[in-house]
């Protein structure tokens, strides 16, 4: 009967080489290095996380009440836990080499023969045993350090993302009134705007929200290919938060879920906006900030430090009720309005806020 007819000898190679595999793992794993780096490394990056915090709040990012706090939690957490699990893992290492050593001399000493199929089977589940241990220590040291991995991994995320916002906001068109605080920032289409869809981008601060149209426009198309393109940058929509009647949050698709904000407006020209939120948040999560800028309610969200803005936040204060051009009644402001214009004359009237 040939080799490959064999069945017990076909089983006896497998059992050796499944057992080769799970030792190579568990020689590979139970250096524990992986868990020992991912706080490690985290560890070397904090004072860079801190400084791009430092100068996130250095450009007018007043959110994140937690920030610093997690920062210097992790700061103090750090060195203690490095040794800790460099310790632990030195100690589990000492557990598991001692049984891969003692098994890959088994299997080496081992002829691979129909004889001795029984005996390489019993080696395999011995090996394959001591990976399964090697991969309970490595879960237990991922343990440890999850209390401080994950916190560091937001905040890193949190700080990188307020960049993001800051950069948006330098970059767009319009200007932000003194003592407006930019917010948040997505990539979106406008999907009923007149004219059609336009991409661009949505912003809020605590006291207006815009729409920002940035896109590269076909102009002229020759065959399959274009010819000639046009971008366009320019502001289409700058309300203040008050003339926000209603927000809402949907999905559609069944697959690839469209994120859609519907936005209720009053006191302006819009009756309705439908935006696409392309750039990774939920729907529901922009619906929820713009209630709470609506609603004043946004407090919970800034960081210490940072004045607390009272529930009649970003409500003009002392507002004239008449024209001082006309004389005519001037209609109630709404939040984050800057300028109250008389619907008679256009004249203008600065507002200050609360």
């Amino acid at each position: 009967m040939s080799d490959q007819q064999d069945p017990e000898l076909q089983r006896a190679k497998q059992a050796a080489a499944d057992a080769d595999r799970a030792l190579d793992a568990a020689t590979r794993g139970c250096t524990f290095a992986d868990e020992v780096s991912s706080v490690a490394d985290r560890q070397v990056k904090l004072a860079e996380v801190g400084a791009e915090l430092t100068r996130a709040r250095s450009r007018g990012w007043v959110w994140g009440p937690d920030l610093a706090d997690t920062h210097a939690r992790l700061l103090a957490a750090a060195p203690g836990l490095v040794d800790q699990l460099r310790r632990e893992s030195g100690d589990a290492t000492q557990r598991v080499r001692g049984r891969i050593e003692a098994c890959r001399a088994r299997l080496s000493r081992t002829p691979v023969s129909s004889a001795n199929r029984s005996d390489l089977e019993a080696i395999e589940e011995e090996a394959e045993a001591v990976k399964a241990t090697v991969e309970q220590e490595a879960q237990r040291l991922d343990a440890l350090a999850k209390p401080f991995v994950e916190p560091f991994d937001r905040l890193k995320k949190d700080v990188g993302e307020a960049h993001e916002h800051l950069d948006r906001f330098d970059e767009a068109r319009f200007q932000l009134a003194p003592g407006e605080h930019p917010f948040v920032t997505g990539e979106c289409a406008w999907q009923d705007a007149p004219g059609g869809v336009v991409n661009g981008f949505l912003y809020l601060t605590d006291k207006r929200i815009r729409f920002e149209q940035k896109e590269t426009i076909k102009t002229k198309k020759f065959l399959f290919f274009t010819a000639s393109s046009e971008d366009k940058h320019e502001c289409l929509i700058d309300e203040p938060i008050g003339n926000i009647a209603a927000s809402d949050d949907s999905t559609k698709g069944l697959v690839f879920k469209d994120q859609l904000v519907t936005i209720q407006w009053q006191n302006t020209r819009l009756k309705k906006s439908v935006f696409d939120i392309n750039s990774g948040e939920s729907a529901k999560l922009w619906d929820t900030w713009i209630e709470e800028l609506r609603s004043g309610q946004i407090a919970h969200r800034m960081a210490g430090g940072v004045a607390v803005p009272a529930p009649d936040h970003g409500m003009p204060v002392d507002a004239p009720t008449r024209c001082t051009a006309c004389d005519a009644n001037l209609d109630a402001p709404v939040r984050g309005m800057t300028v109250l214009v008389c619907r008679y004359c256009g004249q203008r009237h600065d507002l200050r806020f609360a």
